[in-house]
């Protein structure tokens, strides 16, 4: 069954986005392939990405949509394709995007790195997935 996208405080990334769908079908019901274990790590990478670059880019990454795209890239191993296939464990995703948040382009402190982390936790946090869809489509239009 479908997740019923829920109430909640809003994220900042969410803030005059448009109304979520009433349901979020589970990712396993949108394809006939199977789906990867892992593809829930590597997606856990591209969100904790995506609040990095949401707070590098002062809540406006769509403002300069090259240096945000590039700086997911950096970022995300899984989205510049230096990692093939899935992250195997939580742990390696997040290790990596952090050894990543040391290159001099999108390098900032540990401190930020931990709110962006908490930032993708808030995401996560919403039980019907609804938050994290969004977040994900913001990065999907940022790659465009």
């Amino acid at each position: 069954a479908g997740a019923t996208a829920g109430a909640g405080p809003a994220a900042p990334f969410l803030e005059g986005a448009p109304p979520l769908p009433a349901t979020i079908p589970p990712l396993r019901s949108l394809t006939s392939r199977a789906v990867p274990a892992g593809l829930r790590y590597s997606l856990l990478e591209q969100l904790v990405g995506y609040a990095y670059v949401y707070r590098l880019h002062c809540g406006a990454p769509e403002d300069d949509p090259l240096s945000a795209g590039a700086a997911l890239l950096a970022l995300c191993a899984t989205l510049s394709g230096s990692v093939p296939g899935v992250h195997p464990t939580a742990s390696e995703a997040l290790l990596r995007l952090a050894l990543s948040a040391d290159d001099p382009a999108v390098a900032t402190s540990p401190a930020f790195g931990a709110r962006a982390v908490a930032d993708a936790e808030t995401l996560l946090g919403d039980p019907a997935g609804g938050r994290a869809a969004m977040a994900l489509a913001g990065l999907d239009e940022l790659l465009r």
